[in-house]
């Protein structure tokens, strides 16, 4: 050990491997790196040779990956962490095929868990289950709890009429603004649906969470991100700033994450401030604002009206309280997030942001880009936008949106290549808990774009001439989402100098690119440290 160079004391060398350094595209061979800065070092294709030799390093300090694939730790650049695990532990209706099933389920959850004192579930979809559930369907499966159901987009919730009682909600209630009460149209009694901000008149009353158990939520959401290759997680969250802060202070935080806070508005309490940072993995400089609602319960914003409706969707503001806050947010110091799906909304978000001059520097984030237009293209690019994109929403939309869209504007849907085309970079997300935290389905749905069972190999392919490279997914999840952070410069690829975050995987996904479904995480390393 004392003949070991004073250089090496420190060096960690991954070898024998099969390394995608990044999206561009050249494999290498071997890896060293520094585990005190956690920077890599160098980097060398097979048969080029590294200052030194493999007997240098102790074979505690040596990573043979047995030529297995390794890539760039993984960008999760869109979910709400929190929420997700916490919803781990809720009544899961995915995938429910009819009423009396959904009611089924809530009725042996409620027996299964009798203390609890609301039932709280999720995963519902109109499409599936027949028609929109109402109070009374909700009731035959409980009515002595309140029960409160979360459509599977989160823009929508269904409720028991005692959960309508507890919040006081009657036919003479009036809809909050950028909200609705879903009311029969005989007698305008309330139906027990909710949409947009109208979810909040119910959801306040639900218990809250102490803060001893949203860590312990956390905790476990962390390892099920570990498990999937996240080492960089942009969680948008609510009231858990101050948990994610006392995770990072303990030493309890293995995975990066880059903070963006929900506008409540901006008060102090459980909020960072902009620019606050706890320790090397934490950080937090952005706030997130949404200007409408979701595709799956009409309530997204669009040019033209939603197929035999005269609904356009729903601004959860005006344009010039949009304005107001984004104005608010950006003079207050912090970056943008804004929530954006349907084309009209994205065309009023560029609209305010051309009017408070947030400049391209400054990469506003807008997340989802479902459906854009042409002429908005060049206005997102001239401002610098980060477009946050969601493949997975591909596979769980594209069942229903050709019957629920005017056909001009599927001409923009889920614009993925045509965003990169157009120079407008892109960060790759799931949504969680909307759709799974796993990049690598992202990366397939980007790549496939299938609507349908994934396992049974679906050819219904939605929009073909938008389907991406390997390299190009690859980069959503990588050098995109650095990029979103305004991290490019230090995280997304393995080159020297950058963060020696990396996964070490048991298939070959560069050789066979289906094989992103079935692939196994087997080893994730953040600032050269193991954490799985």
């Amino acid at each position: 050990m004392s003949n070991i160079p004073k250089h090496f004391e420190d060096v960690i060398l991954l070898h024998n491997a099969k390394i995608r350094v990044s999206g561009l595209g050249e494999d290498h061979a071997w890896m060293t790196f520094n585990r005190r800065s956690g920077l890599v070092e160098r980097v060398g294709k097979s048969g080029e040779a590294w200052p030194g030799s493999v007997e240098d390093i102790p074979a505690d300090r040596r990573i043979d990956c047995a030529q297995r694939r390794v890539l760039p730790g993984l960008h999760e650049s869109h979910l709400h962490v929190l929420e997700y695990a916490e919803e781990l532990r809720a009544l899961n209706l995915q995938g429910c095929s009819s009423i009396p099933e959904l009611v089924s389920r809530i009725a042996s959850y409620s027996a299964q868990h009798p203390t609890d004192p609301w039932i709280v579930g999720k995963g519902w979809e109109q499409d599936l289950v027949g028609r929109y559930p109402t109070k009374e369907d909700l009731d035959l499966g409980c009515a002595d709890r309140p029960v409160f159901l979360w459509r599977v987009c989160h823009h929508a919730a269904v409720v028991n009429s005692l959960a309508l009682s507890l919040a006081g909600i009657t036919s003479e209630t009036k809809d909050p603004p950028g909200g609705t009460i879903v009311r029969n149209p005989s007698d305008a009694k309330p139906t027990g649906l909710l949409l947009e901000y109208g979810l909040n008149l119910v959801k306040r009353f639900i218990p809250p969470t102490n803060s001893s158990f949203k860590m312990e939520c956390l905790e476990r959401a962390f390892q099920i991100l570990l498990q999937n290759g996240v080492t960089s997680a942009h969680a948008c969250e609510e009231n858990s700033w101050n948990e994610f802060c006392q995770l990072a202070d303990s030493g309890r935080l293995p995975l990066r994450i880059f903070f963006s806070a929900f506008h409540l508005p901006l008060t102090p309490g459980n909020f960072p401030l902009p620019g606050e940072q706890h320790g090397p993995l934490l950080s937090c400089d952005r706030v997130k604002l949404f200007a409408d609602g979701a595709l799956g319960a009409s309530t997204a914003a669009l040019s033209l009206p939603y197929c035999g409706t005269c609904d356009h969707g729903t601004f959860l503001q005006t344009p010039e309280e949009l304005k107001d806050k984004i104005e608010e947010v950006t003079s207050s110091g912090y970056r943008l997030e804004i929530h954006v799906i349907g084309d009209q909304a994205t065309h009023v978000v560029l609209d305010s942001l051309e009017q408070v001059k947030v400049t391209a520097e400054k990469r506003p984030i807008l997340t989802h880009c479902q459906i854009l237009r042409e002429d908005l293209l060049p206005r997102m690019k001239s401002l610098g936008v980060v477009a946050n994109i969601q493949p997975q929403f591909v596979n769980t939309d594209a069942r229903w949106i050709k019957e629920k869209l005017h056909p001009s504007l599927l001409d923009y849907a889920y614009p993925w290549k045509t965003l990169l085309d157009h120079g407008v970079p892109c960060a790759g997300g799931s949504d969680a808990p909307i759709e799974a935290p796993a990049p690598l389905i992202g990366m397939y749905d980007a790549i496939f774009r299938q609507y349908g069972d994934r396992q049974k190999g679906s050819t219904s392919v939605f929009r073909p001439e938008e389907c991406l490279t390997f390299n190009q997914a690859l980069d959503l999840y990588t050098r995109g989402g650095a990029y979103a952070t305004m991290k490019e410069a230090e995280l997304g690829q393995l080159l020297p100098g950058y963060q020696a975050d990396f996964i070490i995987l048991d298939t070959d996904v560069c050789l066979d690119t289906a094989d992103l479904l079935t692939a196994k995480v087997l080893e994730v390393y953040v600032a050269g440290v193991k954490r799985l």
